[in-house]
């Protein structure tokens, strides 16, 4: 926490919120988190603070730049939904974007205490059972695959139909913008190429999950019997030696390549805040 104080973020301290039995423990499916995975409903109660948050869980990272889900409302990220929106028709609760509203927060805590004895199982997965039910689908808005992709299944296609219709749709685009330029008039092909090199081009790099994901979650996931891992980026690779599968499937070149990012994103970050404590200490 001091290393994130000294790199100039503003750490937050949260108690846990009293509310029955649901608030008291963690989901059936990962009872290893304990009810600390509900702290994350404390961030509605931050509205005085902040106008809108973007909350990633700490298996998850950013891997190029997500500014534009800071203006939920615009076309940017796909969304008119502004007080909550999130990636998937079952969103994940390690990716979202919310206004907060100390009002929302107390009106989920009382639905909560007011649960009947033994009701709060049904949240198999915990807060993100629970948010997925509180924000129905008229509630949230939807943002596209690119904000929530599992490192699991970068580069390999057929895992997620959703994210590979949307790749298949945005090749079909690419290709026909590569078209359009190919029968434009002499003069305007310099200015048209110089846009279509920042897209997709077909049969590029560009056109996998590994080029177009913004957020990358490395998921608790089902696991394959005693071959699976649910690996996270800060444990060490050789976990993944001799066969061993994410969860239910094997890295592929471009989980690593995205593993590298991450790696030495962190470590350019714990760098930096070692250099600036040392500073602040002199």
């Amino acid at each position: 926490l001091e290393a994130l104080r000294c790199a100039g973020a503003e750490v937050v301290p949260v108690r846990p919120l009293d509310g029955g039995e649901a608030l008291g423990s963690g989901g059936v499916a990962l009872p290893e988190l304990g009810a600390s995975i509900w702290l994350k409903l404390q961030l509605w109660g931050l509205d005085r603070e902040w106008d809108r948050i973007v909350y990633l869980d700490a298996d998850t990272f950013l891997l190029r730049n997500a500014d534009e889900l800071f203006c939920l409302g615009s076309s940017s990220p796909g969304s008119t939904n502004e007080s909550f929106a999130a990636s998937g028709s079952y969103f994940a609760g390690a990716a979202f974007v919310l206004m907060p509203d100390r009002r929302e927060l107390a009106r989920m805590v009382a639905h909560l205490a007011a649960l009947p004895d033994g009701a709060a199982a049904r949240y198999m997965y915990g807060e993100q059972d629970f948010l997925n039910e509180w924000f129905p689908a008229s509630r949230r808005g939807v943002l596209d695959y690119r904000y929530h992709c599992l490192a699991e299944d970068l580069g390999t296609p057929g895992r997620d139909p959703v994210i590979d219709a949307a790749l298949q749709l945005e090749q079909r685009s690419a290709e026909q913008r590569s078209a359009a330029l190919n029968q434009a008039a002499p003069e305007t092909r310099a200015e048209q190429q110089a846009g279509l090199a920042a897209g997709l081009v077909a049969g590029s790099p560009n056109s996998t999950m590994e080029a177009t994901c913004k957020v990358v979650e490395y998921a608790s996931c089902d696991i394959w019997g005693e071959t699976g891992v649910r690996w996270k980026p800060w444990m060490h690779p050789n976990l993944l030696a001799n066969g061993k599968l994410v969860c239910r499937f094997a890295p592929t070149k471009a989980f690593w390549r995205v593993y590298r990012t991450w790696l030495e994103v962190h470590e350019d970050g714990l760098a930096y805040s070692r250099e600036k404590c040392r500073s602040q200490s002199r």
